[in-house]
């Protein structure tokens, strides 16, 4: 297994820029070499998917029952960040000004559809035609079937991500995009898997085992989810992208119930329910690791006209 630092000028780091890449390990399962950047600590696929690939394959779906039943009950934190939006918008709960909520990714359309009823106008894309079709015949929204880069520009107030930036393959790129679509002042908040002591260990034992203990490593980084960030690294990303008050903060969160989790990594039989009844509490209580980046920036107010007067 190689560590060297290699310069790959193709795939310099999306963050700094920087072409010094260390490898962390080889993914037989996927084929491919994890790196991370020895400037930002950004961790990523060395040779990722290409973009058509990975529209191709978000666009086949899959089974949007499964998915939407795998789900983990976290309606009370998705109301937090919503409450959380309207203030850094300004608007306060309950009045009748409806800001224009767009989900990125929307999936099975729930996000949008809790929006929708704390007072937010909505909107969103998804690539796949199955989950288009179940967010209509389930809660009556039409998603869009357009790229991010295809929505118009300047058009909505909030822009929302639930682990979609760690699926791309030019994050810098995507951002930007993002920012195109809100309005001057408009909120961008999104949540990302976190380099954390799971990768750590997920790592040292896939390397430690020449990869025969891969699988959680592998469960991390995989063809699809391409990037792992710290909370400094995505701050940056942010600032280079043009974003502006970036609020970045661990956290421990954990989308999907706990046994599919345990599921993917092998703990079966008669280890499940126990495993699964333990893992939920620490995560229930937040003493489990913080594996996730909570993010909220803003889109720049538009600067004052030419010859305003202004305060100072």
């Amino acid at each position: 297994m190689t560590s060297a630092v290699v310069a790959a000028p193709q795939r310099r780091c999306e963050v700094c820029g920087s072409p010094r890449t260390r490898v962390l390990r080889h993914s037989a399962a996927w084929g491919f070499d994890v790196a991370r950047c020895r400037d930002c600590d950004m961790v990523f696929v060395l040779d990722p998917p290409s973009a058509q690939v990975l529209e191709e394959a978000y666009s086949a779906g899959g089974d949007v029952d499964a998915y939407a039943n795998a789900q983990r009950g976290d309606e009370d934190f998705r109301i937090g960040v919503l409450a959380r939006i309207r203030g850094l918008l300004g608007v306060a709960a309950g009045t009748a000004s409806e800001p224009l909520l767009f989900d990125v990714g929307a999936g099975t359309g729930d996000f949008l559809l809790l929006a929708r009823a704390h007072g937010f106008q909505v909107a969103g894309n998804e690539l796949g035609p199955r989950a288009i079709a179940f967010t209509r015949d389930r809660h009556g929204i039409e998603l869009s079937p357009l790229l991010l880069g295809d929505q118009p520009p300047a058009s909505v107030d909030v822009v929302t991500m639930w682990c979609v930036l760690a699926h791309v393959n030019d994050p810098a790129a995507f951002l930007r995009e993002a920012l195109a679509m809100l309005r001057p002042g408009g909120v961008l908040f999104l949540r990302t898997p976190r380099w954390c002591l799971i990768d750590t260990l997920g790592t040292f034992a896939a390397r430690a085992s020449r990869g025969a203990l891969s699988r959680i490593a592998d469960r991390r980084v995989t063809a699809a989810h391409m990037h792992l960030y710290t909370a400094r690294n995505l701050a940056q990303l942010l600032r280079t992208t043009g974003f502006a008050d970036v609020d970045v903060q661990p956290a421990c969160h954990f989308p999907f119930r706990t046994g599919v989790y345990l599921d993917s990594t092998g703990i079966s039989g008669r280890l499940l329910r126990p495993a699964e009844r333990l893992f939920d509490a620490l995560i229930t209580r937040e003493w489990f690791v913080r594996n996730t980046l909570l993010v909220y920036a803003r889109r720049p107010a538009a600067p004052p006209p030419s010859g305003a007067v202004t305060d100072g």
